[in-house]
Parts: C-alpha cells; structure tokens; sequence
C-alpha cells in the first residue's frame, strides 16, 4: 500500500512514497513491487478502497500507469509466495469454480499459471481484487490477493508441494507471524 492515506499523511507525501519506491525499483532490478488494494483504488475506480484521494488522482494514476511494468501482482522464489495480503483455500476454491465455468478449455497445473491467467482478463481481475466479507465487501464470502484478512488467511492458507511458505504484508502485525 504505496498509497494509502493511513496514517493521516499528505497529498504530497503519498506522491513522494510512490515516487520513491519506483526510483529505487528502477535503480536496483532486484526489488519487486508489488500491488496493493490501494493502487488499485487509482488504476480502477470501481475497485475503490479507504484512503483514495481524489485530488491526487490524475497523479496516482499517470505514476502508475508509467511504471506499470516494475508492478507484480504476485511474486514467487524457492518455494514462498509473495502477495499483497495473502491466498486462502476458500477463494481459490471458488475462483477456480468461477473460472471454469467461463472458460471450461482452461487448466493449469499450478498456482502461478492460475494468477497469471487472472491477470489477463476481467472475469481474473475482479478475482484477484474481490474484497471478502472480513474487510466489508458484501458480493464476496473470501478476499482475493489484495483483500484476504488475516484470519480468513490464518484459518485457511493455501498452500502446495511448490508453495510451502507465504509472506503478505496487506494487515500490520508486531511480529512476523
């Protein structure tokens, strides 16, 4: 969440934040950014989350957009899987029932070609962004990459014989749990 507006910090502030982290990305090939549910909020409204400010808008957007590129949404190595806020069982489950019934030709063989298709069409993009009950959507049981709560992640995280480890940052905690 490059851009979220919590703590209550300025317009200004929030432009420098992704602003920084997309020099130092471009500088150091080695750092992968990540979308959050909040950069979403600017690349398309209706996925619109706490915190967007209209009046940066137009900036957030352009940022973005220009950089599209450096932005993952899903990051993979040595058996971890970097997302913005988790995969839990249950959402996949569903997604991929959702999937199938739109495009029955589809399979794949693991995780990534799941998320990779999703990134490519809008049936895998409302997947991937859906906001589940615990965060207060109200179309989805479960939340996606971008939305999972903690606990939905707790109770059931996904995992597989080439995914063994999850790191997600989308709820501050403490302690890495």
């Amino acid at each position: 969440d490059y851009v979220d507006a919590f703590p209550p910090i300025t317009d200004q502030e929030i432009i420098d934040c992704l602003t920084s982290v997309i020099k130092l990305a471009r500088e150091d090939p080695n750092i992968i950014i990540l979308y959050g549910n909040h950069e979403l909020s600017y690349l398309y409204p209706h996925y619109r989350a706490s915190g967007y400010r209209k009046s940066i808008a137009p900036i957030i957007y352009q940022l973005l957009t220009d950089n599209k590129d450096l932005f993952k949404w899903y990051y993979f190595d040595s058996g971890t899987l970097f997302t913005h806020a988790g995969i839990n069982w249950k959402w996949l489950e569903q997604s991929k029932l959702r999937i199938k019934e739109r495009y029955p030709e589809f399979d794949f063989n693991d995780i990534t070609e799941l998320l990779d298709f999703m990134q490519e069409n809008s049936l895998g993009l409302d997947l991937l962004c859906q906001c589940g009950e615990a965060r207060g959507g109200f179309r989805y049981d479960h939340g996606g990459i971008l939305w999972c709560d903690k606990e939905e992640l707790i109770k059931a995280p996904f995992f597989d014989d080439k995914i063994y480890c999850q790191v997600v940052g989308h709820t501050a905690t403490k302690d890495i749990e």
